[in-house]
């Protein structure tokens, strides 16, 4: 079994609230929240929990307050992520399916 700290910061809420509620939460095969850091030419860098399934054009736009993006590069990934992808849902099933099938 793998413990990592992205892992162990939901044990709280789970506690608190339940594994069921934190199953409703996220998409079919990606349950939950899941913690995302951006940086780079945004006017708020920073680490992010977004629900899974929510867009990258949400963490992008929305939240990092990023201007006239033309690509995102995923480290994780390793890939690259053009703006005309960049609605694609954050969850495992659907950004290693569209996304990386980029640069």
């Amino acid at each position: 079994m793998i413990n990592n700290v992205e892992t162990l910061m939901n044990i709280p809420w789970i506690m608190a609230n339940g594994a069921d509620r934190f199953c409703e939460m996220g998409t079919p095969h990606s349950k939950g929240t899941k913690v995302f850091s951006i940086s780079g030419d945004v006017e708020r860098p920073g680490t992010y929990e977004l629900e899974m399934g929510s867009s990258l054009n949400e963490l992008v736009h929305e939240l990092a307050l990023a201007g006239d993006v033309k690509m995102v590069r995923s480290v994780v990934l390793g890939r690259i992520v053009p703006a005309d992808r960049i609605e694609v849902p954050l969850s495992y099933e659907t950004l290693l399916e569209r996304a990386c099938h980029c640069l």
